[in-house]
């Protein structure tokens, strides 16, 4: 019985003790601009390609970051709605591979805009891929005071993640609404999290690990 719970403490520390890393990262450099994939996926994940809610994403040979030499993914136009629900926005999904769940803990990104682009912006996250979620409490801030200019940071003041553990599945989108016909564009676009064993998964490592436990106590009996 001492064994056993020594098993499901270590289990259970294994979990509790998951740090945050790396999920997926977009910065926008592969050859074929007209599919922006993640250049980064971590293991057990998938992520979809990246792309915006009018499917016009500028293409890479349009042009370059502020003339700095920096490609980025962007879109011109289409900024005229009055609510984030209605608004354009950049997206991707990220789907957690049988077995395993991950948490949201952090979504960074640069960005630029120019005048006509979007004044208000905010973050989405919803708990199904292919669908986009609400607003991410405390993402949502005035951007206009960016415009003309480029490679900002992104610009969200204290957004709340709490919500985006257990995942199997989620849309995050970036919004942009309030302005007209300018360009908005995006570069490094990057989750954090963990990615852990669903439960049930945890539970049937236990049992194996309880398993060797017993079958090594045989052969030394």
């Amino acid at each position: 019985m001492k064994k056993l719970l020594a098993i499901m403490a270590g289990v259970a520390l294994i979990g509790g003790m998951a740090q945050a890393d790396l999920l997926v990262q977009f910065t926008f450099t592969q050859d074929d601009p007209d599919e922006f994939t993640a250049d980064f996926v971590a293991d057990n994940l998938s992520a979809s390609a990246f792309n915006t809610s009018d499917d016009d994403i500028v293409p890479q040979a349009f042009g370059t970051w502020g003339g700095s030499g920096t490609p980025y993914a962007g879109s011109i136009g289409g900024w005229g709605e009055e609510s984030f629900a209605e608004s354009k926005h950049f997206f991707f999904d990220i789907e957690a591979d049988s077995g395993w769940v991950f948490d949201i803990t952090d979504v960074v990104f640069r960005y630029g805009l120019t005048q006509a682009g979007p004044s208000e912006g905010a973050l989405g996250i919803s708990t199904e891929a292919g669908t986009t979620g609400a607003m991410v409490p405390g993402s949502q801030a005035d951007i206009d005071a960016a415009s003309t200019q480029a490679d900002l940071e992104a610009w969200m003041p204290n957004p709340d993640y709490s919500a985006y553990t257990g995942l199997d599945e989620s849309r995050v989108s970036i919004h942009g609404w309030d302005g007209g016909t300018g360009h908005f564009r995006l570069n490094d676009v990057e989750v954090y999290g963990t990615v852990v064993p669903e439960p049930g998964t945890m539970a049937l490592l236990v049992l194996g690990m309880v398993g060797i436990a017993a079958a090594r106590r045989k052969m030394l009996a």
